[in-house]
C-alpha cells in the first residue's frame, strides 16, 4: 500500500532521528532533507534537521534553519551555536538564477501546493516566481551585495568564455544530425575539419560546408540581437544556421563581452511567449 505524502514524511523523519542517534549524520540530514520537501510548514522537522547541521558543523545552515523556526524552542542550539563561535552569517549558492525555481536547488514536494516550491540550499518553502532567497537576504542586510554581484559576475563570465571559445572553433560539434533521416552521427576529428561526413545509417553525404553556406546570405541580412539570440539559443535552431551565425558574428567582428544586448539575452532568457 502507497503511503500519503504526509505519512511518508513521518517516516522518513523517524528513520532520521534514529540515523541522528546513531551518529549518521550525513544520513539523517539527507532524510530529514526529504521529509522537509513534503512538509515544508513542520518546525519539528527543521529543529531536527539544524541539530544535524550542527553536529557537521555546517553553522551557516544552522542558523538558516533556526530563523525559520517560529513555535519550538531553540534556546539550546543557539547557545551551542554561540559557545562555537559562530557568528551570524548566510552562504551564498554558487548559481543565483533571476528567478526561484530556474536552479538545480529548487524542488517541488507533494504536500507543497501548485504555486509553491523548495529551496533546497536554504531549506525553505519557496514561491517560483519570486527573486532568489538570496536577494532577500541582501536586501535584509544579512549578506553582502558586493558578495552577491561577484558571484553572478563569475557565473555570468563563465558563460561568456564558453560562447567566446565557441565562436573560435571552426569545427562542427562532435555531434551533428543527418540532414535527411535526423540521426545524430558520431564525427571523426576530419570530417570536423573538412565538414562533411556520410551518415551511418542511410548512408547520405552530409556537405554541411554547403549547407551553412546556403543559409548564410540570410544570416547576413539579420540583426544583431538575432545573431546572439541563435548563438546563445542554438538548441532552437537547425545546427547550419547556428554555424552561419557564428561565422557571422565573427565577420561583423562583434565583441560579445562589451556588447550590452548580448547580455542581456544571456541574464533573461528567451522572452516570454
Amino acid at each position: 500500500m502507497r503511503l500519503s505524502a504526509h505519512e511518508e514524511s513521518e517516516k522518513l523523519f523517524e528513520e532520521g532521528v534514529a540515523l541522528y542517534e546513531q551518529e549518521r549524520f550525513p544520513e539523517a540530514e539527507a532524510n530529514f532533507i526529504k521529509a522537509l520537501e513534503l512538509n515544508a510548514g513542520s518546525d519539528e522537522i527543521k529543529y531536527n534537521l539544524a541539530l544535524v547541521y550542527f553536529e557537521q558543523q555546517k553553522y551557516d545552515l544552522t542558523w538558516a534553519l533556526v530563523d525559520q523556526i517560529h513555535e519550538l524552542d531553540c534556546t539550546e542550539i543557539l547557545e551551542a551555536l554561540e559557545k562555537s563561535g559562530f557568528k551570524e552569517h548566510y552562504d551564498i549558492p554558487d548559481d543565483i538564477p533571476d528567478a526561484c525555481s530556474l536552479c538545480d536547488y529548487f524542488k517541488t514536494g507533494s504536500m507543497i501546493k501548485d504555486d509553491g516550491g523548495f529551496c533546497g540550499f536554504y531549506s525553505i518553502r519557496v514561491i517560483p516566481t519570486s527573486q532568489c532567497v538570496v536577494f532577500r537576504l541582501a536586501d535584509e542586510g544579512k549578506v553582502s551585495v558586493d558578495d552577491v554581484e561577484k558571484n553572478q559576475n563569475k557565473k555570468l563570465m563563465t558563460s561568456i568564455e564558453k560562447f567566446k571559445l565557441s565562436l573560435n572553433d571552426n569545427r562542427l560539434p562532435a555531434e551533428f544530425p543527418c540532414s535527411r533521416c535526423g540521426l545524430r552521427n558520431q564525427l571523426t576529428e576530419t570530417d570536423r575539419v573538412t565538414k562533411s561526413f556520410a551518415c551511418s545509417k542511410c548512408n547520405t553525404v552530409n556537405d554541411v560546408k554547403r549547407m551553412i553556406m546556403e543559409v548564410e546570405n540570410h544570416i547576413r541580412s539579420i540583426s544583431e540581437t538575432e545573431l546572439f539570440r541563435i548563438l546563445i539559443f542554438e538548441q532552437d535552431y537547425k545546427p547550419e544556421f547556428s554555424l552561419a551565425a557564428k561565422r557571422e558574428i565573427n565577420r561583423r567582428g562583434l565583441d560579445i563581452v562589451d556588447n550590452a544586448e548580448f547580455l542581456k539575452l544571456l541574464k533573461h532568457g528567451r522572452p516570454s511567449q
